[in-house]
């Protein structure tokens, strides 16, 4: 019981110093998540940390990584993105290139409302989280080492439920890096 109060007593103590509850908030709520590779050179164990947690995407090199706020990687695994032609659109389908802010997601019952396009959308986006227009980092039954995607960015679906549920937040960053 003592041993409670004192805990209790060192908490309201540094209640006012918002760094340290941050860092037992990140410890506690978020957990790291890291797929086996056998090789990753593009994604250092830290880099300068930003405002928000930050996912970024090699379409080139087929990965993905997560970094915290403080510049920490926190996740990292296999992705694929847009291809370079479509059939069903006659056109190209890379995803778009640049820095964007998650503005929406959903659960594991997200759907696009676009594809397949012969039957007016409907095509399974688990635990999707939109960043520029309809483009969508979203779990995947199968990631391969082939952008085979209309321009979203496929992760496995344990990836793409731990970073919609754990990690990445409206507001948080998505940089996509280029093809060649």
């Amino acid at each position: 019981m003592r041993l409670f109060i004192i805990l209790i007593c060192w908490i309201f103590t540094f209640s006012a110093n918002a760094n340290i509850i941050d860092s037992i908030k990140e410890f506690f709520l978020t957990s790291t998540y890291e797929e086996s590779l056998e090789q990753n050179e593009i994604f250092p164990l830290s880099r300068s940390g930003e405002d928000q947690p930050i996912f970024i995407f090699s379409p080139k090199k087929h990965l993905w990584a997560v970094y915290n706020t403080k510049g920490k990687r926190v996740g990292l695994g296999k992705a694929n993105g847009g291809k370079d032609y479509c059939d069903d659109t006659q056109g190209e389908c890379r995803t778009v290139i640049g820095k964007f802010k998650i503005f929406r997601k959903e659960n594991e019952s997200c759907t696009s409302k676009t594809f397949p396009l012969n039957e007016g959308g409907g095509a399974p986006m688990p635990y999707c989280m939109f960043f520029h227009k309809g483009y969508a980092i979203h779990g995947a039954k199968h990631v391969t080492d082939t952008n085979k995607s209309h321009g979203c960015i496929h992760v496995s679906q344990k990836a793409a439920e731990w970073m919609n549920t754990h990690y990445l937040q409206e507001g948080s960053y998505v940089l996509v890096l280029p093809y060649s």
